[in-house]
Protein backbone atom coordinates (compact mmCIF):
# COMPACT_ATOMS: atom_id res chain seq x y z
CA UNK A 1 0.00 0.00 0.00
CA UNK A 2 1.29 3.66 -0.98
CA UNK A 3 1.65 6.51 1.85
CA UNK A 4 -1.08 7.34 4.23
CA UNK A 5 -1.55 10.71 4.16
CA UNK A 6 -2.46 12.48 7.16
CA UNK A 7 -6.20 13.23 5.98
CA UNK A 8 -6.40 9.38 5.56
CA UNK A 9 -5.06 9.09 9.55
CA UNK A 10 -7.72 11.60 10.40
CA UNK A 11 -10.29 9.50 9.02
CA UNK A 12 -9.03 6.25 10.68
CA UNK A 13 -9.25 7.77 13.76
CA UNK A 14 -12.68 9.03 13.25
CA UNK A 15 -14.26 5.92 11.78
CA UNK A 16 -12.11 3.76 15.03
CA UNK A 17 -13.97 6.51 17.44
CA UNK A 18 -17.45 6.07 15.75
CA UNK A 19 -17.00 2.09 15.96
CA UNK A 20 -15.79 2.32 19.58
CA UNK A 21 -19.53 4.14 20.01
CA UNK A 22 -21.42 1.72 18.31
CA UNK A 23 -19.44 -1.95 19.83
CA UNK A 24 -18.84 -0.18 23.28
CA UNK A 25 -19.00 -4.03 24.52
CA UNK A 26 -16.28 -5.41 22.33
CA UNK A 27 -13.02 -5.03 22.70
CA UNK A 28 -10.32 -2.49 21.01
CA UNK A 29 -8.84 -5.66 18.76
CA UNK A 30 -12.48 -6.25 17.43
CA UNK A 31 -12.81 -2.28 16.46
CA UNK A 32 -9.18 -2.12 15.17
CA UNK A 33 -10.59 -5.44 12.72
CA UNK A 34 -13.86 -3.54 11.78
CA UNK A 35 -12.08 -0.52 11.25
CA UNK A 36 -9.43 -2.05 8.68
CA UNK A 37 -13.12 -3.95 7.47
CA UNK A 38 -14.05 -0.56 6.51
CA UNK A 39 -11.11 1.44 5.59
CA UNK A 40 -9.41 -1.37 3.60
CA UNK A 41 -6.17 -0.72 5.61
CA UNK A 42 -4.23 -3.44 7.37
CA UNK A 43 -4.83 -3.93 11.13
CA UNK A 44 -0.68 -3.33 11.39
CA UNK A 45 -1.35 0.04 9.46
CA UNK A 46 -4.69 0.85 12.24
CA UNK A 47 -2.30 0.19 14.81
CA UNK A 48 0.36 1.99 13.72
CA UNK A 49 -2.08 4.84 13.28
CA UNK A 50 -3.39 4.59 16.51
CA UNK A 51 -0.15 5.02 18.40
CA UNK A 52 0.85 7.90 16.36
CA UNK A 53 -2.33 9.02 17.29
CA UNK A 54 -1.50 9.23 20.83
CA UNK A 55 1.92 10.38 20.40
CA UNK A 56 0.44 13.41 18.74
CA UNK A 57 1.99 12.54 15.66
CA UNK A 58 -0.85 12.17 13.20
CA UNK A 59 0.23 15.70 11.00
CA UNK A 60 3.40 14.99 10.77
CA UNK A 61 4.63 16.56 7.02
CA UNK A 62 5.02 14.96 3.66
CA UNK A 63 8.66 13.93 2.76
CA UNK A 64 10.26 16.51 1.47
CA UNK A 65 10.47 17.42 -2.42
CA UNK A 66 11.62 20.31 -4.44
CA UNK A 67 8.41 21.74 -3.49
CA UNK A 68 5.46 20.59 -1.93
CA UNK A 69 2.21 20.27 -4.37
CA UNK A 70 0.44 21.27 -1.63
CA UNK A 71 1.91 24.90 -1.56
CA UNK A 72 1.15 25.30 -5.34
CA UNK A 73 -2.78 23.91 -4.45
CA UNK A 74 -3.46 26.89 -1.93
CA UNK A 75 -4.25 29.70 -3.48
CA UNK A 76 -3.84 33.22 -2.00
CA UNK A 77 -7.50 32.80 -0.60
CA UNK A 78 -7.16 30.15 1.01
CA UNK A 79 -3.87 30.91 2.53
CA UNK A 80 -5.06 33.84 3.86
CA UNK A 81 -8.47 31.92 5.55
CA UNK A 82 -5.40 30.35 7.38
CA UNK A 83 -3.35 33.42 8.56
CA UNK A 84 -6.73 34.63 10.16
CA UNK A 85 -7.36 31.38 11.49
CA UNK A 86 -4.27 31.20 13.51
CA UNK A 87 -4.16 35.41 14.25
CA UNK A 88 -7.64 33.91 15.77
CA UNK A 89 -5.79 32.29 18.48
CA UNK A 90 -3.97 35.03 19.62
CA UNK A 91 -7.06 36.75 19.87
CA UNK A 92 -8.29 34.07 22.09
CA UNK A 93 -5.53 33.92 24.31
CA UNK A 94 -4.66 30.57 23.14
CA UNK A 95 -1.71 28.99 21.69
CA UNK A 96 -1.67 28.23 18.07
CA UNK A 97 -0.43 25.14 17.21
CA UNK A 98 -0.54 23.21 13.64
CA UNK A 99 -2.38 20.73 15.30
CA UNK A 100 -5.06 23.10 17.04
CA UNK A 101 -5.39 24.57 13.49
CA UNK A 102 -6.12 21.46 12.06
CA UNK A 103 -8.88 20.78 14.23
CA UNK A 104 -10.72 23.45 13.94
CA UNK A 105 -13.50 23.91 12.71
CA UNK A 106 -13.70 26.00 10.17
CA UNK A 107 -10.53 23.84 8.53
CA UNK A 108 -12.88 20.71 9.19
CA UNK A 109 -15.35 22.18 7.33
CA UNK A 110 -15.24 25.36 5.42
CA UNK A 111 -11.26 24.41 4.58
CA UNK A 112 -10.44 21.08 4.35
CA UNK A 113 -7.13 21.89 2.16
CA UNK A 114 -6.02 23.15 6.05
CA UNK A 115 -5.84 19.16 6.58
CA UNK A 116 -2.53 19.20 4.07
CA UNK A 117 -0.82 21.89 5.50
CA UNK A 118 2.95 21.18 5.93
CA UNK A 119 4.86 22.82 8.06
CA UNK A 120 7.02 24.66 5.27
CA UNK A 121 4.35 26.53 4.55
CA UNK A 122 4.08 28.20 7.83
CA UNK A 123 6.71 30.10 6.55
CA UNK A 124 5.30 30.82 3.49
CA UNK A 125 2.35 32.57 5.62
CA UNK A 126 4.39 34.91 7.45
CA UNK A 127 4.78 33.07 10.76
CA UNK A 128 8.04 31.31 12.28
CA UNK A 129 8.30 29.08 14.93
CA UNK A 130 9.61 30.44 18.23
CA UNK A 131 10.80 28.44 21.38
CA UNK A 132 9.65 29.54 24.48
CA UNK A 133 10.79 29.30 28.57
CA UNK A 134 9.03 26.35 28.38
CA UNK A 135 10.85 24.53 25.51
CA UNK A 136 7.48 24.37 23.35
CA UNK A 137 7.68 26.30 19.87
CA UNK A 138 5.22 28.53 18.89
CA UNK A 139 3.69 30.06 15.54
CA UNK A 140 4.93 33.65 16.17
CA UNK A 141 4.67 36.54 12.93
CA UNK A 142 8.49 36.74 11.43
CA UNK A 143 9.73 39.94 12.48
CA UNK A 144 9.80 41.50 8.60
CA UNK A 145 6.46 40.87 8.17
CA UNK A 146 5.81 42.93 11.53
CA UNK A 147 8.10 45.45 9.94
CA UNK A 148 6.42 45.88 6.52
CA UNK A 149 2.76 46.01 8.28
CA UNK A 150 3.80 48.79 10.62
CA UNK A 151 5.22 50.56 8.14
CA UNK A 152 2.15 50.14 5.89
CA UNK A 153 -0.22 51.10 8.73
CA UNK A 154 2.07 54.49 9.94
CA UNK A 155 1.96 55.61 5.87
CA UNK A 156 -2.43 55.23 6.09
CA UNK A 157 -2.38 56.97 9.09
CA UNK A 158 -0.40 59.58 8.50
CA UNK A 159 -2.49 60.09 5.25
CA UNK A 160 -5.73 60.21 7.00
CA UNK A 161 -4.27 62.99 9.37
CA UNK A 162 -2.87 64.96 6.91
CA UNK A 163 -4.21 68.49 6.60
CA UNK A 164 -5.29 67.61 2.58
CA UNK A 165 -5.69 63.69 2.71
CA UNK A 166 -5.63 61.34 -0.51
CA UNK A 167 -8.46 59.53 -2.05
CA UNK A 168 -7.03 56.19 -0.66
CA UNK A 169 -8.01 53.27 -3.83
CA UNK A 170 -7.51 49.81 -2.87
CA UNK A 171 -7.24 46.90 -5.71
CA UNK A 172 -8.06 43.48 -5.36
CA UNK A 173 -9.13 40.82 -7.46
CA UNK A 174 -11.07 37.40 -6.07
CA UNK A 175 -12.50 34.46 -8.14
CA UNK A 176 -16.41 33.10 -7.99
CA UNK A 177 -17.57 29.46 -9.31
CA UNK A 178 -20.92 29.82 -11.21
CA UNK A 179 -22.68 27.18 -8.57
CA UNK A 180 -21.46 28.97 -5.72
CA UNK A 181 -23.84 28.51 -2.97
CA UNK A 182 -23.37 28.03 0.84
CA UNK A 183 -23.06 24.24 2.09
CA UNK A 184 -26.02 25.50 5.13
CA UNK A 185 -29.16 26.93 4.65
CA UNK A 186 -32.83 27.37 6.77
CA UNK A 187 -34.86 24.42 6.66
CA UNK A 188 -38.86 25.43 6.88
CA UNK A 189 -40.99 23.51 9.49
CA UNK A 190 -42.70 21.76 7.34
CA UNK A 191 -39.68 19.77 6.74
CA UNK A 192 -39.12 21.92 3.36
CA UNK A 193 -35.45 22.47 2.58
CA UNK A 194 -33.96 25.24 0.97
CA UNK A 195 -33.32 25.98 -2.69
CA UNK A 196 -31.77 23.31 -5.04
CA UNK A 197 -28.81 23.62 -6.82
CA UNK A 198 -26.91 22.14 -9.71
CA UNK A 199 -24.27 19.56 -9.16
CA UNK A 200 -20.46 20.82 -9.75
CA UNK A 201 -18.92 23.92 -9.37
CA UNK A 202 -19.85 25.20 -12.56
CA UNK A 203 -17.33 28.22 -14.58
CA UNK A 204 -15.49 29.99 -12.59
CA UNK A 205 -15.29 33.63 -13.14
CA UNK A 206 -12.38 36.38 -12.34
CA UNK A 207 -13.76 39.52 -10.22
CA UNK A 208 -10.99 42.41 -10.29
CA UNK A 209 -12.45 45.75 -9.16
CA UNK A 210 -10.58 48.51 -7.38
CA UNK A 211 -12.69 51.67 -4.57
CA UNK A 212 -12.29 53.32 -0.99
CA UNK A 213 -14.23 55.07 0.69
CA UNK A 214 -16.68 56.71 -1.48
CA UNK A 215 -17.40 53.30 -3.53
CA UNK A 216 -16.01 51.42 -6.41
CA UNK A 217 -14.32 53.70 -9.35
CA UNK A 218 -16.38 54.00 -12.32
CA UNK A 219 -15.59 51.63 -15.18
CA UNK A 220 -13.16 49.82 -12.53
CA UNK A 221 -14.58 46.66 -12.52
CA UNK A 222 -13.27 43.73 -14.46
CA UNK A 223 -15.27 40.51 -14.80
CA UNK A 224 -14.48 37.54 -16.70
CA UNK A 225 -14.72 33.60 -17.38
CA UNK A 226 -11.45 31.71 -16.58
CA UNK A 227 -9.94 29.31 -19.00
CA UNK A 228 -9.00 26.95 -16.12
CA UNK A 229 -12.54 26.05 -16.09
CA UNK A 230 -13.39 25.17 -12.62
CA UNK A 231 -10.12 24.22 -10.84
CA UNK A 232 -11.09 26.80 -8.14
CA UNK A 233 -7.80 28.90 -8.85
CA UNK A 234 -7.65 32.43 -10.82
CA UNK A 235 -3.92 32.71 -11.10
CA UNK A 236 -3.12 31.54 -14.24
CA UNK A 237 -6.12 33.49 -15.95
CA UNK A 238 -5.47 36.89 -13.75
CA UNK A 239 -2.08 37.02 -14.62
CA UNK A 240 0.71 40.31 -15.13
CA UNK A 241 -0.45 41.22 -18.71
CA UNK A 242 -3.85 41.18 -17.89
CA UNK A 243 -3.82 42.88 -14.66
CA UNK A 244 -1.43 45.67 -15.86
CA UNK A 245 -3.76 46.05 -18.96
CA UNK A 246 -6.99 46.74 -16.17
CA UNK A 247 -4.99 48.96 -14.61
CA UNK A 248 -4.03 51.46 -17.11
CA UNK A 249 -7.01 51.53 -18.92
CA UNK A 250 -9.98 51.20 -16.39
CA UNK A 251 -8.07 52.09 -13.01
CA UNK A 252 -5.23 55.51 -13.74
CA UNK A 253 -7.77 56.85 -16.12
CA UNK A 254 -11.01 57.10 -13.74
CA UNK A 255 -9.17 57.45 -10.16
CA UNK A 256 -9.27 60.83 -8.49
CA UNK A 257 -6.34 63.52 -8.34
CA UNK A 258 -3.42 62.74 -6.07
CA UNK A 259 -4.35 59.38 -5.48
CA UNK A 260 -2.82 56.80 -2.99
CA UNK A 261 -3.29 53.54 -4.14
CA UNK A 262 -2.75 50.24 -2.62
CA UNK A 263 -2.01 47.41 -3.60
CA UNK A 264 -1.09 43.42 -2.47
CA UNK A 265 2.48 41.73 -3.06
CA UNK A 266 0.74 39.31 -5.70
CA UNK A 267 3.74 38.20 -8.19
CA UNK A 268 1.57 39.95 -11.37
CA UNK A 269 1.50 43.25 -9.26
CA UNK A 270 5.43 43.40 -8.19
CA UNK A 271 7.20 42.84 -11.81
CA UNK A 272 10.28 44.33 -11.29
CA UNK A 273 12.46 45.87 -14.24
CA UNK A 274 15.67 46.06 -12.89
CA UNK A 275 15.97 43.44 -10.07
CA UNK A 276 18.84 43.54 -8.15
CA UNK A 277 21.27 40.50 -8.24
CA UNK A 278 20.76 37.58 -5.81
CA UNK A 279 23.23 35.20 -3.84
CA UNK A 280 22.55 32.42 -6.70
CA UNK A 281 23.33 35.52 -9.53
CA UNK A 282 26.90 35.23 -11.64
CA UNK A 283 29.42 37.62 -9.86
CA UNK A 284 29.65 39.00 -13.85
CA UNK A 285 26.11 40.13 -13.26
CA UNK A 286 26.56 41.27 -9.85
CA UNK A 287 29.06 43.85 -11.36
CA UNK A 288 27.14 44.30 -14.39
CA UNK A 289 24.17 45.73 -12.26
CA UNK A 290 26.24 47.84 -10.01
CA UNK A 291 27.68 49.32 -13.22
CA UNK A 292 24.56 50.12 -14.85
CA UNK A 293 23.07 52.13 -11.95
CA UNK A 294 26.21 54.07 -11.49
CA UNK A 295 27.41 52.03 -7.82
CA UNK A 296 30.98 52.55 -7.13
CA UNK A 297 32.56 49.14 -6.65
CA UNK A 298 36.08 47.40 -6.38
CA UNK A 299 36.38 44.73 -9.24
CA UNK A 300 38.71 42.84 -6.24
CA UNK A 301 35.31 42.55 -4.45
CA UNK A 302 34.53 38.85 -3.82
CA UNK A 303 30.76 37.79 -4.88
CA UNK A 304 29.96 38.30 -1.03
CA UNK A 305 31.38 41.65 -0.70
CA UNK A 306 29.66 42.74 -4.11
CA UNK A 307 25.94 41.38 -2.51
CA UNK A 308 26.61 43.78 0.17
CA UNK A 309 26.98 46.39 -1.81
CA UNK A 310 24.12 45.13 -3.78
CA UNK A 311 21.85 45.64 -0.74
CA UNK A 312 23.23 48.55 0.37
CA UNK A 313 21.40 49.87 -3.00
CA UNK A 314 18.25 47.36 -2.92
CA UNK A 315 16.24 50.68 -3.23
CA UNK A 316 16.89 51.31 -6.56
CA UNK A 317 15.04 48.28 -8.01
CA UNK A 318 11.99 49.81 -9.72
CA UNK A 319 8.10 48.08 -10.09
CA UNK A 320 6.77 47.92 -13.69
CA UNK A 321 3.62 49.25 -12.25
CA UNK A 322 4.94 51.92 -10.42
CA UNK A 323 6.51 53.56 -13.20
CA UNK A 324 3.56 53.08 -15.43
CA UNK A 325 1.48 54.85 -12.45
CA UNK A 326 4.26 57.55 -12.31
CA UNK A 327 4.42 58.51 -16.30
CA UNK A 328 0.82 58.27 -16.76
CA UNK A 329 -0.20 60.14 -13.44
CA UNK A 330 2.76 62.82 -14.16
CA UNK A 331 0.69 63.57 -17.38
CA UNK A 332 -2.48 63.66 -15.50
CA UNK A 333 -2.03 65.13 -12.17
CA UNK A 334 1.50 65.45 -11.78
CA UNK A 335 1.27 63.72 -8.14
CA UNK A 336 0.62 60.13 -6.92
CA UNK A 337 1.30 57.75 -4.44
CA UNK A 338 1.45 53.80 -4.69
CA UNK A 339 2.05 51.23 -2.24
CA UNK A 340 2.58 48.02 -2.37
CA UNK A 341 1.73 46.70 1.20
CA UNK A 342 1.42 42.78 2.51
CA UNK A 343 -1.45 42.84 4.24
CA UNK A 344 -4.14 44.87 2.34
CA UNK A 345 -7.23 45.56 4.42
CA UNK A 346 -9.92 43.29 4.02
Amino acid sequence: MGQITSQTRIVVIKVCNYLRGQYDKEGEDDIVKRTAAATGISVRSIQRIKQQHKRGEMHSPPPRSRKSPVMGALDDFDKDCVRREIMAFYERGEIPTIEKLLDSEEATSEFPCYLYVPSQLVKELGFRYKKVESGRKLLMERNDIVLARNKYLRLIDENQKSDSPRPEIYLDETWLNQNECVGKCWTLPDGIVGPRVKTGKGATFIIVHAGGEYGFVPGGLLFFRSKNGNKGDYHDSMNHTCFLSWFQTQVLVNIPAKSLIVLDNASYHSKILNKAPVSSSRKSDIVSWLANHNIAHDLSYTKTDLLDVVKQHKYLQEYEIDKIARVMLAMKYSDFLLIHCEFNPR
